[in-house]
């Protein structure tokens, strides 16, 4: 989820400059292309484009997991793929036929968008792979159905471009996938540190210690307590620490008590 999260906000970038694209090439292509193909070209488009800002901003807001994040997740796969085939379809819609400047401010674009799709888009493989193809195979079959030299060898490298494309989408992803993976693994490391810390904050708050100078009878050997009354050394020392007492006769006491009772026969 944290991953999808992340992709959603790298899309950001995408859907501003987009219209700045299909408004320049559309301006370029005006005089030479049928007015129609354009429109309905930027029709699709804008229709693709306002699904796929719904569904940014409703990604971008939610946070519930399970069935909500599988549904999203396939609704901006999709519109991704819908998105990318929209300037797919323009190499055969709006493709001018017979010039190659005109031609080239229709390729440039793509090709920058599959550049910056394989890394804006990497945290979500099938995402990112949805939008490189969805360019880049279309793209490769224009080329090829020029029928031309150069255009088929420009096809080639379109293969090539697509498949060094895919390579480093996927490098990305494993090492985003680490990274979040460690964040998650330090997370959980001081999570468990700082319980640790509060069970050993608990467990020195419960030591009680004594310490200072203490008010005994030099007679019966009560101890004053901060009240003034005198108690028996075990009740206070059991009051102010964990220590307990068990009681049992000395030796020196037991003749003193017991005269007649050996301890050797004990």
């Amino acid at each position: 989820e944290a991953q999808f999260l992340l992709l959603n906000e790298q899309m950001r970038l995408g859907l501003l400059s987009n219209p700045i694209f299909i408004i320049l090439v559309s301006a370029t292509l005006w005089p030479i292309v049928p007015h129609e193909s354009i429109m309905t070209w930027i029709g699709v488009w804008g229709l693709v484009f306002i699904i796929r800002v719904y569904g940014y901003y409703q990604v971008k807001n939610f946070s519930a997991p399970g069935n909500a994040f599988e549904k999203w997740h396939g609704f901006v796969t999709v519109t991704t793929l819908l998105y990318a085939l929209t300037w797919g379809g323009a190499l055969f819609l709006v493709w001018p036929a017979d010039s190659p400047a005109h031609q080239l401010v229709l390729i440039m674009p793509i090709v920058g968008m599959v550049a910056a799709g394989a890394a804006a888009y990497a945290p979500v493989m099938a995402i990112d792979r949805a939008f490189i193809l969805g360019l880049t195979i279309p793209l490769i079959v224009r080329f090829v159905t020029v029928g031309t030299f150069g255009y088929i060898a420009v096809s080639i490298m379109a293969v090539i471009y697509m498949f060094v494309s895919l390579g480093i989408m996927k490098n990305l992803y494993y090492s985003g996938a680490e990274a979040f993976l460690t964040s998650f693994k330090n997370q959980e490391l001081a999570e468990t540190m700082q319980l640790k810390n509060a069970d050993l904050e608990k467990a020195l708050s419960n030591i009680k210690a004594l310490s200072g100078m203490l008010p005994i009878c030099a007679n019966c050997k009560k101890i004053r307590d901060d009240q003034g009354y005198y108690q028996q050394i075990e009740h206070y020392i059991t009051e102010h620490s964990e220590a307990e007492f068990t009681h049992g006769i000395c030796p020196d006491c037991a003749k003193e008590l017991y005269p007649d009772i050996s301890m050797s026969d004990n």
